[in-house]
């Protein structure tokens, strides 16, 4: 039915377990799901976006305090976008430069966008630079212009044209408007996540890079998220070279 592979691997994971709890339970005599044949597919891995076209994005970003702020959190800091839309000014101390990851924002049938506990169920504090501070007290200033419009104010960071909870579809087509204006090729939101992550372990180690991204292990961080590039290739290989 068009499903990728990642929906279709994760769904035979996950009948699986339930299958092999009912047997443990005395439910089900056996596991049907370990005589099912599962479809053939192959994932397509999504990959950090390369330096220059990265470069071009951010460029462009810079033009527009909201959009310079919101590239500089996904790219930079690398939070899940709904980890991203979550966030709320107080959750900023600018005194210690820090910022918590608390809540994400996700869509509910029949509810509508609310607040969730993130992923890994955790509080997840990340420390800012000065110049993302800078940054994101700029994209403050500005939304502050704009609260007369507002129905509502909700606190939120990155919030829609109301000051309400931001669909990511929205989040998404402003990305995307984004990446045209950027003159670069079509990317994915997520791979800002990919690529904030790639880049700080080419300046850092692996059991810094684990905490500031909030997992808990590094083979997870290696697996998906850390990738070598061009830059990190040559590096490595002009160090042999020495």
């Amino acid at each position: 039915n068009g499903k990728g592979a990642g929906t279709i691997n994760l769904s035979h994971r996950v009948l699986s377990v339930a299958y092999n709890t009912a047997v443990r339970h005395g439910d089900l005599p056996r596991n049907p799901v370990l005589h099912a044949k599962k479809p053939r597919v192959q994932s397509v891995e999504t990959k950090p976006i390369p330096r220059k076209d990265f470069i071009k994005i951010y460029q462009e970003a810079m033009k527009d305090p909201y959009m310079h702020a919101r590239i500089e959190i996904g790219g930079m800091v690398g939070p899940r976008p709904g980890e991203a839309l979550g966030l709320k000014w107080s959750d900023i101390d600018w005194e210690a430069q820090t910022i918590t990851f608390q809540r994400q924002i996700q869509r509910e049938d029949g509810v509508g966008l609310v607040f969730q506990s993130l992923k890994q169920d955790e509080i997840h504090v990340v420390l800012l630079s000065e110049t993302q501070l800078k940054i994101l007290a700029t994209h403050r200033r500005h939304q502050a212009l704009q609260k007369a419009k507002w129905h509502d104010d909700e606190d939120l960071m990155f919030p829609n044209t109301k000051g309400k909870k931001n669909d990511e579809k929205r989040d998404r087509r402003l990305f995307k408007e984004l990446l045209t204006r950027a003159g670069v090729g079509d990317y994915q939101l997520y791979q800002l996540r990919k690529t904030a992550f790639t880049n700080m372990a080419s300046v850092t180690d692996m059991r810094t890079l684990k905490d500031f991204s909030g997992h808990k292990q590094i083979s997870t961080l290696i697996g998906h998220y850390v990738y070598s590039t061009n830059e990190s290739m040559t590096r490595a290989i002009g160090e042999m070279d020495k």
